[in-house]
């Protein structure tokens, strides 16, 4: 495991290996400034929209944390997954900016071929990476107008677990490409 931010290196530090890019967006649930910080803005009356009840802002709230709080201990197995049916690979994760990047690295501090990682542009990482997978995030987007292999594997049910529900055959058709 190594961890990193865009003070401790000066430019761009890839993998001496192949790798896959994991980019998250679960700034609700891993916040940087603290776990109390999105219901402290999202619960505050005076960003609702007029008119709304504070029973209907409330539980609009509740019902995105708890499916972000889901996706996100999904996402975080599935990497674990892909780290180790795949360890001649890299497996980059990069944490959304308003993610706590300790969180993530202390997650996957037992993991030798997992890199927590936010230095240099996204957009480098993904023309690098054999494949990007990302959650519902503009990573994704990035991804395809680059012409780069990418996948969303998170869906927004949460009775299904997609680590277990990964195709790894797409996996490795995508890894095996020429970047």
């Amino acid at each position: 495991f190594v961890a990193a931010s865009d003070a401790d290196l000066p430019g761009l530090r890839k993998p001496l290996r192949p790798f896959m890019l994991f980019c998250t967006r679960f700034g609700a649930v891993a916040q940087a400034r603290g776990i109390q910080f999105p219901f402290v803005t999202k619960l505050n009356a005076k960003a609702w929209p007029a008119g709304m009840p504070a029973h209907g802002i409330s539980a609009l709230w509740f019902s995105k944390w708890r499916q972000d709080a889901h996706d996100l201990a999904e996402f975080m197995m599935l990497i674990r997954a892909v780290a180790h049916r795949y360890p001649e690979y890299a497996i980059v994760v990069r944490p959304h900016p308003s993610e706590n990047l300790a969180f993530c690295g202390q997650a996957f501090i037992l993991e030798p071929n997992v890199m927590v990682i936010r230095d240099g542009s996204a957009l480098d990482w993904i023309r690098a990476a054999a494949l990007t997978i990302h959650t519902n995030c503009t990573t994704g987007v990035e991804a395809v107008m680059a012409s780069r292999p990418t996948s969303a594997p998170l869906s927004r049910s949460s009775s299904i677990s997609w680590s277990r529900l990964i195709d790894w055959r797409m996996v490795l058709k995508f890894v095996s490409m020429p970047p």
